[in-house]
């Protein structure tokens, strides 16, 4: 097997191990969190850590009633059984639940959609107004599997059908054709056969009004993370993930509705409805690059030699040629690193590489077009063109679909209006509506309790800003970094924090208590959660000679890995 196969195949393992401790949690802070916060009277109120939202600086919690009738307090939380089909922890104190919403991202090209379709169909119709079910299709790229041919098109005229009342028989539509390319020529059979407006539904998906929509669902499913799964339920905050049972469903309803829930969780099945394998959805032909090199591909196949100017984004530093890669950085010894991507497509694939931006993750390439598709099956990159070039020839744009013209209705003549009769005008009736306010508060103490033993961090609204402490050790969240809450406890644009400040201090010192943290800032690269660590340790040099030297690190907040070490070239000398 070759280079890039043998590293295709350990990204696609850790692809797939990294989206399940993603549902279940991250690495470090598994099961699900509580949260505690005290009133203006000392009296302390804990809850799912899903239910807490941060507004305007303060944390705040809604539909608590009795803040002193705290179910569940720090500290308390009683280690989960691994009981099927049952709550993995105390009730959470949540009053019972008149309605209890639904949240199902689908992707309409995968089989297993159309089943949950129909299961959540058969829910409503058992429990009626006690549960609100919406559907949001997740689709493209942000799938594990990759981009099925024309899946944004399927979605937007998803929501076309929508618009129409038949979202479903379109879905069921979309179902039984799956295998096939879902063009307009096909989604017009559909349209047809289930008895839509062809004219409306047509103008509606050639005008391309529902981009935008889609668009914000998926921007809402990074948030539920739901971006690496083809179908994931949410019923209230508890994922569903991987279940495909209607009496699981039933329970976890059953819980919301007569106040039984639990702050840990359900304990979720891995029942998969049985699928045909052969009945899957055709992939995109160009994987990981802008539809317009995928294109110039077409054009150039017959053109295998054609040198295209590209440049290549990746999920790392693109570092020299010359140099390896460790983390996040670039090193010139390849003592425990790998190759840079400039190296391997110029080694192996024949490129030339004309210009390199380290610290903003790409470079600048020319690659023979015969390469290019190889190349875009590395994991993490995106291919575009080199704009500092005049792009080659594209193929011309297709034509686009003839979707059937309204028929305009005519206009009645208008007829007189009768003479109007005085009536009595009413007296005006101001509605009133029931608000419940949520609570709010500062300082929110996150614990979670899992088999591995009790994590607890504190999350404080400070004047410059959140900050996040664990065992005297704290991060300042750094400006535009989205800090939340949910089943696996804090999150950092929608992921799970798996190492607590304490913990990423610990992973860059066998001694932790010999440094001194002069500052730790909490914030993403590249959609990842990451501590950035500036410290001092104080240490002798050949063990006689006290010394103190700077040391900066980054630690993945997710796994504890450190990205990227700066130390002084002679720190192997003091200890």
């Amino acid at each position: 097997m070759g280079w890039e196969k043998s590293v295709l195949a350990v990204c696609l393992i850790t692809l797939v191990v990294a989206q399940a401790a993603f549902a279940e949690g991250g690495a470090t802070m598994q099961g699900q969190a509580v949260a505690c916060f005290k009133d203006s009277n000392g009296v302390e109120t804990c809850v799912p850590a899903s239910q807490i939202t941060v507004t305007d600086g303060a944390f705040a919690v809604q539909n608590i009633q009795g803040g002193g009738s705290a179910a569940t307090s720090q500290g308390s939380v009683e280690k989960f059984k691994n009981i099927v089909n049952e709550p993995v922890g105390p009730p959470a104190g949540i009053p019972p639940q008149n309605v209890v919403p639904i949240m199902f991202y689908g992707n309409l090209q995968y089989p297993t959609t159309y089943y949950l379709f129909n299961l959540l169909d058969d829910l409503k119709e058992e429990y009626g107004d006690k549960i609100r079910v919406e559907y949001r299709p997740v689709y493209g790229r942000l799938l594990a599997d990759g981009e099925y041919v024309n899946d944004e098109l399927v979605h937007e005229a998803g929501e076309c059908a929508r618009d129409q009342g038949k979202l479903k028989e379109f879905a069921g539509q979309v179902h039984d054709s799956i295998g096939q390319v879902q063009d307009e020529a096909l989604l017009e059979k559909h349209v047809r056969a289930i008895g839509l407006d062809v004219a409306k539904f047509g103008q509606c998906v050639s005008s391309g009004e529902k981009k935008g929509i889609v668009s914000n669902y998926l921007d809402q499913a990074m948030k539920d993370a739901a971006w690496t799964s083809t179908n994931k339920v949410l019923v209230g905050p508890q994922s569903m993930w991987g279940t495909f049972r209607k009496d699981d469903y039933e329970f976890v309803i059953n819980s919301f509705l007569d106040g039984t829930a639990s702050p840990m969780g359900f304990l979720r099945h891995d029942d998969i409805p049985e699928l045909d394998e052969n009945n899957t959805a055709p992939l995109e032909k160009h994987f990981q690059m802008d539809k317009e090199v995928g294109r110039a591909l077409d054009y150039y196949a017959n053109k295998p030699d054609e040198i295209l100017h590209l440049k290549v984004t990746w999920w790392q530093k693109a570092c020299d040629p010359s140099d390896y890669i460790i983390g996040y950085g670039c090193v010139s010894s390849p003592a425990g690193a790998t190759r840079s991507y400039a190296a391997v497509f110029q080694e192996q694939y024949g490129a030339v590489i004309e210009g390199i931006d380290a610290e903003n993750f790409f470079f600048y390439a020319t690659i023979p077009a015969g390469k290019i598709d190889a190349i875009s099956r590395h994991y993490g990159i995106n291919i575009s063109f080199d704009d500092r070039y005049l792009r080659p020839p594209l193929p011309p744009s297709p034509t686009p679909y003839a979707w059937p013209s309204p028929t305009p209705t005519p206009s009645p003549s208008p007829s007189p209006s009768p003479t109007p009769v005085p009536t009595a005008v009413p007296t005006p009736q101001t509605a009133v509506e029931e608000t419940v306010s949520p609570i709010t508060a500062n300082v929110i103490t996150v614990t979670v309790s899992n088999e591995a033993g009790e994590k607890t961090a504190t999350v404080s609204s400070e004047p410059e800003g959140l900050t996040i402490e664990s065992q005297g050790v704290k991060a300042s969240v750094a400006n535009g970094t989205q800090v939340g809450f949910g089943n696996a406890g804090i999150e950092i644009e929608g992921k799970p924090l798996g190492v607590l400040p304490d913990q990423a201090l610990a992973t860059i010192s066998p001694t932790p208590s010999a440094l001194d943290a002069q500052s730790i800032e909490l914030k993403t690269r590249l959609f990842q959660p990451v501590y950035e660590v500036s410290a001092t340790k104080k240490a002798k040099m050949l063990g006689i000679l006290p010394v103190e030297y700077s040391v900066n690190a980054v630690v993945n907040a997710q796994d504890g890995s450190v990205e990227s070490m700066q130390k002084p070239w002679w720190e192997f000398l003091a200890r």
